[in-house]
């Protein structure tokens, strides 16, 4: 009996251990939850290079190594690989797949307006912050202009995601505004949004 709660304990352990590797994620998680993972780690590596003025290439070399994920260094690869054939680095990070279409879309505007490092700035639960609901409150404590909400599990979460509604603006909103300033073009304000037909109907009521 002792014997099987040693080997038990063991075994819990090595699982614990695991669980914060990348390779861990993907045997408990599933590919694609440990890829969202794995962006999120890339994600903060890039937005501390840029942030302390180093090159993104850069940026991506020291994520390629961090990150454990096999599938995420290859995609690492692919954007190194079309910033040698010529393409933008948003540009680049879009045709890699590494980010989501709408986050690659806010590097994109990042890039473009000279604040990629303000965009790229991401935080994992247990990692970086205690909970959904922590991670939320200390966002808006930033004076965000957008948040983006994969989900809203409870009470809690959803009435501080509604206050948040309350006191911003909308993305496409945002596009435009940098628009209006002068940051961005026309047809970037226009690619980048949300709902392009919306958002080309809005600027030629400018």
């Amino acid at each position: 009996m002792l014997g099987f709660i040693i080997a038990f304990l063991v075994l819990l352990i090595i699982c614990m251990i695991l669980y914060h590797t990348d390779l861990g994620r993907v045997l408990f998680l599933g590919q694609k939850l440990a890829m969202t993972v794995a962006s999120g780690r890339v994600a903060n590596c890039l937005y501390l290079v840029l942030s302390s003025g180093l090159d993104s290439n850069i940026g991506l070399t020291l994520a390629r190594k961090l990150v454990n994920n096999p599938h995420m260094q290859a995609l690492i690869d692919k954007c190194h690989e079309n910033i040698r054939h010529g393409e933008s680095f948003d540009k680049a990070l879009l045709l890699s797949g590494i980010f989501s279409q709408m986050y690659a879309s806010w590097i994109a505007i990042g890039s473009r307006t000279g604040e990629m490092e303000s965009i790229v700035s991401q935080r994992e639960i247990n990692t970086d912050t205690a909970s959904y609901l922590t991670a939320l409150r200390a966002a808006l404590r930033q004076s965000p202009d957008v948040i983006l909400l994969g989900e809203m599990r409870d009470y809690e979460t959803i009435n501080t995601a509604v206050t948040a509604a309350e006191n911003m603006i909308a993305m496409d909103s945002s596009i435009l505004q940098l628009y209006k300033d002068g940051r961005i073009d026309k047809h970037t304000t226009i690619s980048e949004a949300v709902n392009p037909e919306i958002m080309s109907k809005r600027l030629n009521l400018l």
